[in-house]
């Protein structure tokens, strides 16, 4: 109960002083661990897998079907005759119809298997919680433990949907490098110019973004631990007359968590910007120095 600083001190347990710690970015053990909850659903998330390759392969697909619409276009101008361009329209509006199919079974089925596993986990804490000691519940405040069983949970689902999206995403860009080189080598050169100066960006920013991330799991850890201590305790509080002295403690918690999502958001906010510049580059230097091959070439 939160009557007082030294009484405050004496409720620190072991799941704020583990909050406390940065942490790694990448554990093996707890990626493990975590894959044993996989394990039950892997039949749906081989089902998402499968179509996030299809999704990933027939979006890649797209611009050698416009590029093929493009050349069909020329020839029916020059030679006056439909030639292939009937197939074609066929093969884009098929290409668009699957990659529409398994857009909607990746999303449906990777939603599946994220519920399924926030469903284990939360059954399974809740179990725990309710085995062990009070030792343990006398050392910790209840809404730090209620934010582990809600909001860390969430977290990890989140980072179940991040891992796919991931793998969906560099499986696309590397589709996309293959087609750019086989189309022109040296405008595909150009165009990935940038990725050295991008990659340097997201390792500075990882860096910040992985501390700014604790920061917020910390904060809200804080507020929901002394908004609990505060509701069950409300009798006690009113009696000893404390509602000022908590109503500042609780508005501090509360401003810090304000500033740390704020932190966060302009984390964010930079980085999109800083991305979008350097496409925009990479595509005013494919124009430009194509324009001029195009020139040479006539």
């Amino acid at each position: 109960m939160r009557v007082g600083g030294h009484g405050h001190g004496r409720m620190r347990g072991s799941i704020e002083e583990n909050d406390e710690r940065r942490g790694k970015l990448y554990d093996h053990k707890v990626v493990r661990r975590f894959a044993s909850y996989v394990r039950p659903n892997r039949k749906t998330a081989a089902v998402s897998l499968v179509s996030m390759l299809v999704y990933t392969f027939t979006t890649v697909g797209q611009p050698w079907i416009i590029k093929l619409a493009v050349d069909s276009l020329i020839n029916v101008y020059q030679e006056k005759t439909l030639g292939n361009l009937v197939f074609i329209v066929g093969l884009f509006s098929l290409n668009a119809f699957v990659n529409f199919l398994a857009n909607y079974v990746y999303v449906v089925s990777l939603s599946k298997v994220s519920q399924q596993i926030l469903f284990s986990l939360r059954t399974q804490m809740f179990n725990h919680l309710q085995n062990l000691s009070i030792r343990f519940f006398d050392r910790n405040e209840v809404g730090r433990i209620m934010s582990r069983a809600q909001n860390d949970v969430n977290q990890l689902q989140e980072f179940f949907n991040m891992v796919l999206i991931t793998v969906a995403d560099s499986l696309a860009l590397i589709g996309i490098v293959v087609a750019l080189f086989l189309m022109d080598a040296k405008l595909a050169i150009i165009t990935l110019s940038v990725i050295p100066i991008l990659l340097l960006v997201l390792l500075v920013w990882r860096r910040f973004a992985w501390d700014s991330f604790m920061e917020v799991r910390r904060a809200i850890s804080a507020v929901n631990g002394m908004l609990q201590e505060n509701i069950s305790g409300v009798r006690i509080i009113q009696s000893l007359n404390r509602e000022s002295a908590n109503y500042g403690e609780f508005r501090d918690l509360n401003f810090k968590h304000f500033t740390a999502n704020m932190y966060a958001t302009r984390l964010s906010g930079v980085l999109n910007p800083i991305v979008e510049i350097l496409t925009a580059i990479s595509i005013a230097l494919v124009v430009f120095i194509g324009g001029i091959m195009v020139t040479l070439k006539d």
